[in-house]
Order: C-alpha cells, then sequence, then structure tokens
C-alpha cells in the first residue's frame, strides 16, 4: 500500500532575525522536487518556499548510510591524515620530555582535524588525545581547558586514574575534570544497526551504552562520524544511532524521537521558522504535523474550529427543525385521535405516536449538536487558536530492532526514550 502523503510543519528555535524567513521544503525518497513543489504550494497556499533537497541526501546521501540523532555530525570531508594513535604516541613523548609547546599543537591540529584520523583510533587512542591535551593545556596556564579535556577523557574511561608516567601538578585540574563529569547527565544511546563502534567500543542493538554532553567518535561500517553533544540536562532524548532509511521513515511516521535531528539541520542550516516534509506518492491526501523546537506538537491539521462551530449550529438547527415539525405533526393528528373525532384509523394511532417520539428525540440530539457548535464558535473567537485532530497513542516499544520497517509501515515505532535521565555519578565510581 502506497504511503500517504505527509507534510509536517517544524517549528525550530531560531533566531530572531529569522522569522520572516520563507519557508523551507524538504521531501522524502518517494517523490521529486516538482511533486514536493506541488504539495507544498498547496498547503501553504503560496509560491513563497525554497525546495532545498531529498532528505536522503541532506541525511548523507545513501539510504543505508548512518545517521546519528541528537548531535552535531560531521564528517571527514579530506585525507584521513595522521591516525590519532600515532599522534597520541609523539605528543606523549613530546610530553615526557617536556617539550609541552609542540605536544599541544600536535594534539591540538588532530582535535580539530576530527573525526578524520579517527578510523581506527581505540578508546584508549581517544583518552590520551584528551588527557595530554589536558596537561599541555595545564602546562601553558589555560587551566579552564585543561579542566574541560580531562573531563573528556574521564567520559571516555571514567575508573583511569592519574597516569604516573607524567607529573603530578596538573592532578588537582584532572580531577576537577573527573568531578565534572560524574556530575554531568547521561544520555542513552540507541543503537538501530547492526553494530557500531562508540569512542572505539563495538555496540549493538542489544547492548546499552550511555555517554555524556561532548564530543564522541561513532563508526558504522566504512564510516567515520564526530557527533557533538549538547548540554543533555536542558534536554531528554536519547542519541539513536541509525540510517538515513530508518530515520526518514520516523519523520514519515511522526515519531517525535527523529524530530531533534530536522530541528538541528534547520538550525544549522539558518532556516526560517517553518520546515515542511513531504513524502508519500499520494498528493491529494495531506497530512500536516507540526514540532516546536524538537518535539512533536500537534497531530493532523484539522479546519478552523469557527467553520466547525458554524457547520455543526447549521446541522443542528436543521436537525432540531426536522424533529420538531415530526412531532408536531404527529402530535396533530394523533391529538385529534384522542379528543374523541375518528378522524384516522385505530391503527394508524401507534404509528403516530412513534413519530412524535422520535421527531421530540431528534429535536433533542439537534438542539444538543447547536449547543455544541455554538461551544465551539464562541470558545475558538474567545481563544483565537485553531484545533488540531489527535494523532493517536504514542508509539511503545513492542518489537525489536529488527522490525522497523519502511515509510508505508502502519505499525508503532519500537523505540522509545528513556523514562528518566541517568547522571554520570550514579553508574560510576571512583576507587
Amino acid at each position: 500500500m502506497s504511503r500517504l502523503l505527509s507534510i509536517f510543519s517544524l517549528v525550530a528555535l531560531l533566531a530572531p532575525g529569522l522569522a520572516t524567513a520563507a519557508p523551507v521544503v524538504v521531501y522524502g525518497p518517494s517523490i521529486d522536487a516538482d511533486k514536493a513543489t506541488a504539495a507544498a504550494k498547496a498547503k501553504l497556499g503560496t509560491s513563497d518556499f525554497t525546495v532545498v533537497g531529498n532528505l536522503v541526501t541532506l541525511a548523507g546521501g545513501s539510504p543505508e548510510g548512518p545517521v546519528v540523532v541528537g548531535g552535531d555530525v560531521s564528517r571527514c570531508a579530506g585525507d584521513e591524515g595522521t591516525s590519532v594513535g600515532e599522534v597520541v604516541k609523539l605528543a606523549g613523548n613530546e610530553v615526557l620530555e617536556m617539550n609541552y609547546g609542540a605536544a599541544l599543537e600536535r594534539l591540538e591540529a588532530a582535535s580539530v582535524a576530527l573525526p578524520c584520523g579517527a578510523s581506527r583510533a581505540t578508546k584508549d587512542d581517544l583518552y590520551q588525545l584528551y588527557f595530554l591535551q589536558g596537561f599541555a593545556q595545564f602546562t601553558a596556564g589555560d587551566d579552564a581547558k585543561a579542566v574541560e579535556n580531562f573531563a573528556t577523557a574521564a567520559a571516555l574511561d571514567p575508573q583511569r586514574a592519574w597516569d604516573t608516567r607524567y607529573p603530578p601538578t596538573a592532578k588537582e585540574s584532572f580531577l576537577r575534570g573527573l568531578q565534572r563529569m560524574f556530575d554531568s547527565a547521561r544520555a542513552d544511546v540507541r543503537v538501530e544497526v547492526d553494530a557500531a563502534f562508540l569512542n572505539g567500543e563495538q555496540i549493538g542493538p542489544a547492548s546499552a551504552p550511555t555517554l555524556v554532553a561532548g564530543r564522541h567518535i561513532v563508526r558504522v561500517g566504512g564510516a567515520t562520524l564526530l557527533v557533538s553533544v549538547p548540554d543533555l540536562k536542558s534536554r531528554d532524548e536519547d542519541v539513536i544511532v541509525t540510517t538515513a532509511r530508518a530515520l526518514v521513515a520516523g519523520l514519515l511516521e511522526g515519531d517525535n524521537d527523529y524530530a531533534p535531528w530536522l530541528a538541528n539541520l534547520a538550525a544549522r542550516k539558518k532556516w526560517g521558522d517553518e520546515v515542511l516534509v513531504v513524502g508519500g506518492s499520494e498528493p491529494l491526501l495531506m497530512r500536516a504535523r507540526k514540532f516546536e523546537g524538537s518535539t512533536l506538537a500537534g497531530g493532523d491539521a484539522g479546519p478552523d474550529p469557527k467553520i466547525i462551530g458554524a457547520a455543526l449550529l447549521g446541522i443542528g438547527a436543521g436537525t432540531a427543525a426536522a424533529g420538531v415539525s415530526l412531532h408536531l405533526v404527529a402530535y396533530d393528528e394523533a391529538g385529534v385521535q384522542e379528543s374523541g373525532l375518528v378522524l384516522v384509523q385505530e391503527e394508524a394511532y401507534a404509528p403516530l405516536v412513534s413519530q412524535n417520539r422520535a421527531g421530540f428525540a431528534t429535536a433533542i440530539i439537534g438542539g444538543a449538536v447547536m449547543g455544541v457548535g455554538l461551544a465551539t464558535t464562541i470558545g475558538s473567537l474567545a481563544s483565537g487558536k485553531s484545533v488540531a485532530a489527535p494523532t493517536g497513542p504514542s508509539p511503545t516499544p513492542t518489537t525489536p530492532a529488527a522490525s522497523r520497517t519502511s515509510p508505508s509501515s502502519t505499525t508503532a515505532s519500537p523505540w522509545r526514550r528513556s523514562a528518566s535521565r541517568r547522571t554520570a555519578g550514579s553508574t560510576s565510581t571512583r576507587s
């Protein structure tokens, strides 16, 4: 069964200066730019919008290519360059030789180049990249950056103690970085691919990794990604390692969990405050979903409630009038029978009584419908807000990762964000 045309309206929290920008239109893999343009024109009632491209292309180009939801993703655009393992080996020797300036320059260049150089990096390589950088920054007098890098290193290996090969002069800063990491909130990482590597360690659908805010290396197949995860204390979202195909399917299903990817894309591209995502193959049937920030806020867009109210008033009035008419006609005819003036057959009396009662009930129903219409109209005029039709129940985790289907599936998404946010301190200890 073909997927109905779906349109999602995303209201991203962007800069006030962009509020008047024309809407941006992106579209799913089953339609082309022309169909997306026609659907957007029908939805918006204007040609003042920009069609920017296919969602799969925006997500990396390949339907099976890796996508990470919940962070800003960078890919290596050039040569792989010197591996992180080689960088930390050279920089470690320079630190031991107290050539701190050269070590810091080498380490910072490697950090800026990420994810280039990290395709074969182990967890220890990444730990040393940040630990040595923190030590070198401390010796350069930048304690704030030293603590930040020590915290990033500690997030990779919370149980690792101070490396006694290096002078303990920076150990206090190291401990403050460690404490910062323990005080941080953690996000659950949901893996929707068969296998991946997070900071050099293998993860999969059956694993339950977590991470703190900061910079992380994710490897899926031959792709290496740098994922910068923002402050986790201000959000309640999983970090999802998935594919472009699953991402687009989730967006078209109206799955909240994938909405942060679209909000992040809109912010990074500096789009305006409205993004329409068009998908499916039947442009005559449209559904609209509204996103505020990165959360699905509304369901299928309904008509103006003032129109609904007026329609209900008309329907109610017509129904009530018909009911009153039936009631009065039957009453008059049956009333003559009761008065003793036999003008109708005896056998016609019972049907007239039934008609009388049915007319009375119909009039009551018509009056009730009129009341609902009047209340709807008054309520909409008072609030000035539109009413959206319900989207149905939230998806529940009923099936494993392998059961996620194409956008045409009507099965609820099996993925859910965790119910509570954990802190690093609640899951790790320090000896």
